[in-house]
């Protein structure tokens, strides 16, 4: 019979009690929805699920989140792609100075650019609209991206540009037909990454749609705080409805996430 490390055991037993630390506050929530009071004692027959779901406020926040996440997400991947090919194959004057100071937008805490970046979108005229959450989401989600798509490139060996170069192939068919089809995994990373970061933005429309008809999935948890008081079943039924979208995506695209995760590490 195998012998059992106590090392392994007790490594186990950690992995298990974390385990219970994710899982734990996620089915104390789903249980919570379920029922009336905080002593699970009164099944509401997910009554809770039906008022969110037949809200007047549901559609129109789902319909906002997800025109923002549409148009927002492929305007990030896009430019990353662009700027991440620039910094890691090309070379330029003050290239090495740019991408620091691209990087050292990371550093900056949030706080500090809120009241700037209001002012912009109120002289652009964009306040209260999804226009002005996509140009901010666009502006502020390409910082962790560029890096990580960056380093993914600069795994990628010169020589395979020089021979489609050879081939006949253009700046931005290397870019379409090599580079991007390469970095599969770190482009699923990145598409994953953004998503997240769009559906679940709560600052940025809370502070800048003003109208308060106007209102994104991650606000509607404030909005049935204020309209459903004490009824715990009805926020975190609320809660889980957010969550099934980025549940959905994120079982799809899990094992492609992993790999990037992994790939752009080392290739780090």
């Amino acid at each position: 019979m195998k012998k059992i490390s106590s090392v392994k055991i007790i490594g186990n037993l950690f992995l298990v009690f974390c385990c219970i630390l994710a899982v734990g506050p996620i089915t104390l929530g789903i249980l919570r929805s379920l029922f009336k009071d905080s002593m699970f004692t009164e099944f509401n027959h997910f009554s809770s699920y039906l008022t969110v779901i037949t809200s007047d406020v549901i559609l129109p926040a789902f319909l906002n989140t997800i025109f923002i996440t549409l148009i927002s997400v492929p305007l990030n991947i896009a430019i990353v792609a662009l700027a991440a090919y620039g910094f890691s194959k090309f070379q330029f004057k003050g290239k090495n100075f740019f991408y620091l100071l691209l990087l050292s937008a990371l550093m900056l805490p949030s706080a500090t650019v809120m009241y700037p970046s209001f002012t912009i979108i109120r002289d652009l005229k964009l306040l209260n609209t999804v226009w002005g959450i996509i140009l901010i989401e666009v502006a502020y989600g390409t910082t962790f991206n560029l890096l990580m798509l960056k380093n993914y490139f600069d795994g990628i060996p010169n020589e395979l540009l020089e021979a489609a170069e050879i081939d006949g192939a253009g700046t931005l068919r290397i870019l379409c037909s090599i580079l991007l089809p390469v970095s599969k995994p770190a482009m699923f990373v990145i598409i994953l990454w953004s998503f997240l970061g769009s559906w679940n933005d709560y600052l940025w429309p809370l502070l800048l749609f003003l109208d308060s008809s106007k209102k994104t999935v991650t606000l509607l948890p404030k909005y049935f705080t204020n309209t459903y008081v004490q009824q715990y079943d009805n926020i975190f039924a609320a809660l889980f409805i957010i969550m099934i979208p980025i549940v959905i995506l994120y079982c799809c695209l899990q094992k492609y996430f992993q790999q990037g995760v992994i790939s752009g590490a080392v290739k780090a």
